[in-house]
């Protein structure tokens, strides 16, 4: 997981680290410093490699674009079991969000989390939240998957 811009409106430290032998765990903080509302909308582009060697192919899925506070909402609605452990992580039903911090120690990725029809590869995730239509964050994430377990 690596921020490319917005570092003034927020701030990540997530890294990934392995913890064991076989399993890899993600770790870190990620601060808001200014105040959040649904004016700052995610948009999420998912790209393919299906060798692994970073050629990426646009996947044609389209993921909705939320505001901020409906997208809190919708992780809460479909993800709560995997982030019920994040520390000082805004409630469901605070908008707009204030400025935090919160911290992430030791989440294993859930491979529940991701529909089973997803092809092995790559896999590229670029979280832009736009406000007016003004890029204010980029967040690129990779993923790695094979069979069925994503790491």
């Amino acid at each position: 997981m690596e921020q490319i811009s917005g570092f003034d409106v927020v701030e990540s430290s997530l890294r990934v680290r392995k913890y064991n032998r076989t399993t890899m765990v993600l770790n870190g903080t990620v601060i808001i410093k200014k105040e959040m509302d649904n004016t700052f909308v995610s948009v999420t582009d998912l790209y393919h490699s299906a060798l692994g060697n970073q050629q990426w192919n646009h996947y044609p899925m389209k993921l909705p674009s939320k505001g901020s506070c409906e997208f809190l909402y919708s992780i809460y609605d479909d993800y709560y079991q995997y982030i019920k452990e994040i520390v000082n992580l805004p409630k469901k039903g605070e908008c707009p969000i204030k400025p935090r911090e919160f911290h992430v120690y030791d989440m294993v990725f859930p491979s529940k989390a991701i529909p089973p029809v997803l092809p092995k590869g790559l896999w590229k995730a670029i979280v832009t939240t736009k406000v007016e239509g003004v890029e204010r964050t980029r967040i690129e994430l990779i993923l790695k998957a094979y069979a069925d377990t994503f790491f």
